[in-house]
């Protein structure tokens, strides 16, 4: 899978809670955000 580069402003809330799973899942912040961004994804299609 290619990956390319996106900056995005969130709350701050959603930020703490992304750590929280990633510290959790023992994974880096960008990975749970790519899965929760596809979960979403996934979701909504």
């Amino acid at each position: 899978m290619k990956l390319g580069r996106v900056s995005i402003t969130v709350p701050k809330e959603l930020l703490e809670k992304s750590d929280k799973i990633a510290k959790e899942e023992l994974e880096d912040r960008s990975t749970v955000m790519r899965e929760l961004l596809a979960l979403g994804l996934e979701h909504k299609m």
